[in-house]
């Protein structure tokens, strides 16, 4: 019931590249049998759209703490991508991600953070590690937090957060 691969595929030729590979099944007899060719176009890594507003009376998140990093963003940004700065998270650790944001409405406002574990460039619900759904106090210079552990199965490697703030009135 399980696959495994003797020769990985490789991941080291550009997007648009076609690989053409066979699967070979060994039974527990040693009989072997094998498919026709199968044929994989490599697509580029990217990571899904973020998008926001930056319009008159938008919500937004004025800063993000978390770990390592205080990303004390001011402006009124759709969208930023903060890169200088990696977040460092270790394995087995419990961490606190506490937004800041310019003003909320009444408790609707939604207060999300998802790490992308697998990074498969996509945002699980299962990498949801924050959610604060209804739970950010009206008024201007909220916050919102919450609180993760790491996995201690979760790969070593570079991955994306992401944070967003928004209202679901």
């Amino acid at each position: 019931n399980s696959w495994r691969t003797t020769v990985p595929l490789p991941n080291n030729y550009p997007a648009g590249t076609k690989i053409f590979f066979k699967v070979t099944a060994v039974g527990s007899n040693s009989d072997i049998s094998e498919t026709y060719k199968f044929m994989y176009t490599l697509k580029p890594f990217e990571y899904c759209a973020a998008s926001g507003e930056n319009t008159n009376g938008n919500l937004y998140i004025k800063r993000f703490q978390l770990a390592n990093v205080d990303n004390n963003n001011t402006a009124n940004n759709q969208y930023t991508y903060y890169d200088a700065n990696p977040i460092i998270l270790f394995k087995g650790d419990t961490y606190t991600a506490t937004g800041t944001f310019n003003y909320a409405f009444n408790a609707s406002d939604d207060f999300y953070v998802w790490i992308d574990y697998d990074k498969s460039a996509a945002f699980d619900a299962n990498e949801n590690v924050v959610a604060n759904a209804n739970n950010v106090p009206s008024g201007s210079d909220t916050q919102s937090s919450g609180t993760f552990t790491i996995p201690l199965d979760t790969p070593t490697h570079e991955t994306r957060l992401r944070a967003t703030y928004r209202d679901w009135e």
